[in-house]
């Protein structure tokens, strides 16, 4: 935490809340938003397939085909989520630390 208030020491004081504010939203991201987004999108895909194809087979194999569906299809867009938020949080934190000119580990 004492690294994103190193890198807005000097800013004007509105400029350095908006950005410690935006550094603290990227580090504490749960990745939820993007998880969801990719489950909709997964199951929606999965029926459209099912209703389209017409091969359902019997309703349990269905159901079980479309939980899994949405379960692996959050999880990936869950750890996609985290992994856009954590690289954007490192890259605007080393982009203020290096137009301050300030070492990472300082």
């Amino acid at each position: 935490m004492t690294r994103m208030v190193r890198a807005t020491v000097g800013l004007e004081p509105q400029l350095a809340d908006a950005i410690r504010h935006k550094l603290l939203q990227l580090h504490t991201s749960c990745g939820c938003q993007e998880g969801s987004v990719l489950m909709l999108a997964a199951t929606a895909a999965a029926i459209a397939y099912f209703v389209i194809a017409g091969q359902l087979g019997s309703i349990r194999s269905t159901a079980l085909i479309i939980v899994g569906v949405m379960l692996g299809s959050g999880a990936l867009g869950k750890v996609i989520g985290l992994a856009i938020a954590r690289t954007r949080f490192f890259v605007l934190l080393r982009q203020l630390e290096s137009a301050r000119g300030a070492r990472p580990d300082a």
